[in-house]
Order: structure tokens, then sequence, then C-alpha cells
């Protein structure tokens, strides 16, 4: 089974597991991706190489501060390059956007989005 693994602070994690949940259900029919969650910045490597999933939603400032997530979000990289990221800030510098595009991440949102650009990514997940 296919995993998606949300990294931010609990309430976010259950309002984006149940929304990708409503929306990769009706487009795929069943149920074919387990949809994890951690809220403790230092659990995340752990369930990364625990889990192994193949995508990641990770939330920048969930740690303290953006410079912490993109620290993170380069270690993620090197350890496990296979798995694609996709970046969550509240910070809309486009520097920040642009760092984490150059340290590694498939995309980057800015918070809050709509909750069409994640249905955007996600049928990009169902497809790949």
């Amino acid at each position: 089974m296919n995993k998606i693994l949300i990294a931010d602070v609990p309430d976010l994690c259950e309002v984006l597991k149940n929304a990708m949940l409503e929306h990769l259900e009706q487009r795929t029919g069943k149920s074919v991706f387990e949809i994890l969650t951690v809220s403790e910045p230092s659990k995340v490597i752990k369930m990364i190489e625990s889990e192994t999933p193949k995508w990641l939603f990770l939330a920048l400032e969930f740690a303290s501060a953006p410079s912490y997530g993109l620290e993170l979000l380069a270690f993620i990289r090197a350890i496990s390059p296979g798995t694609k990221v996709i970046a969550m800030t509240t910070d809309d510098q486009i520097s920040t956007v642009e760092k984490a595009i150059q340290l590694g991440a498939d995309e980057c949102l800015v918070k809050p989005f709509a909750i069409g650009q994640l249905k955007q990514i996600l049928g990009q997940i169902v497809f790949v």
C-alpha cells in the first residue's frame, strides 16, 4: 500500500488527512493509500525511516521556524531521495519557497492554500 506522511501540528494533520482520504477514495473508488501523521519534529526522520512513505507533506514551521524545516527538508532528501516532498509554509516570502525547491521539495504550498491546490497535487499522486 502506498503511504503518505503528513508532518504538521495535530489539528492540521487531521484536517489534511481527512481531506486527502475523502478525495483519494473518490478518485480511486477504494482506499489504496495509507495516510500517516506525525506532529513531533523529532519523530519525522524516524517515521520516514520506518515507514518509507512515497509522499511527504512537510510543514516547514511546525518545528519552530522555517530555517529548521528547511534543514529537515535537506536531511530528508539525503536519506530518502525517492520520497516526493511537498513543503508547506506560512511564509509567503518567495525566498522561502525558492529555498524549499532548491533543497529538493517537489512542490511548495503557501498556507493557507485552497483545497483545489491540494486536490491538484493529490491528482498527481494518484497517477504516479
